[in-house]
């Protein structure tokens, strides 16, 4: 698998290729390794490792309409990597989360405690489970199973206190999760491209000429250069 894909909703696509760059956001997931169970919102930009017969598949099981496709030189480039997965029973599990529990424990009490073994939570996922709806504002009612996505992640390794993950009750509160978001765009923790870091885009037919439009004005190029990386779509939510 030659890429890696990032798939939205056309808006989030079209202020992605605006800005020439992927912004991080606060993703809720569930860590059912822990005992009491918690949910956390680690800042990320995902991506998915897929075969091009999976993709349109993805997409509809989390309500995408769009995909953009990078290359993964690009990826290396920022240190994006693939996320680790685990059952709740695993003997990786018992051992790698022995010292994580007691740091857990003590961030309530103390604040962010920024170190690797805290970085490797935003790395971690679940084999299979309930997904953050973002339409409904809740986990899913069906699980699914998150290893068929070969999930990649971007972490902002943060400098300056920024809040690289929230607890669930200050994910929920919008005027903290963008105040938060924003203080990571401000200190730099962005992802910027290039015309050629992009391998393809996928989009309706109504979209596609927009996104022509968009990308030719964005890198200064011709409308048919910029359609040639434009694939369409026939088969999206």
């Amino acid at each position: 698998m030659d890429g890696l894909y990032h798939c939205t909703t056309y808006d989030s696509l079209m202020r992605i290729l605006q800005s020439g760059a992927f912004y991080p956001s606060y993703c809720l997931e569930q860590a059912s390794y822990l005992k009491w169970n918690p949910n956390f919102a680690f800042a990320m930009v995902c991506f998915a490792d897929l075969q091009r017969s999976e993709v349109e598949d993805h997409m509809k099981t989390f309500s995408s309409d769009v995909y953009i496709k990078m290359k993964k030189s690009w990826a290396f480039k920022y240190h994006i990597s693939p996320v680790v997965y685990y059952s709740e029973k695993s003997t990786l599990t018992n051992a790698i989360f022995k010292d994580m529990v007691m740091d857990v424990a003590k961030v309530g009490k103390k604040g962010h405690m920024y170190n690797a073994m805290n970085i490797l939570m935003g790395l971690m996922k679940q084999y299979k489970g309930r997904y953050f709806d973002k339409k409904r504002n809740r986990l899913s009612d069906n699980e699914v199973c998150f290893y068929l996505e070969r999930e990649w992640r971007y972490l902002p390794l943060v400098r300056s206190n920024e809040a690289y993950y929230l607890e669930e009750s200050d994910y929920q509160d919008a005027n903290i999760r963008n105040q938060k978001r924003q203080e990571l765009i401000d200190n730099g923790h962005v992802l910027n491209f290039g015309w050629d870091d992009i391998i393809e885009i996928g989009a309706g037919l109504k979209k596609g000429a927009y996104i022509v439009n968009a990308l030719s004005s964005k890198f200064g190029i011709s409308k048919f250069e910029a359609a040639s990386k434009v694939k369409l779509l026939f088969r999206t939510v």
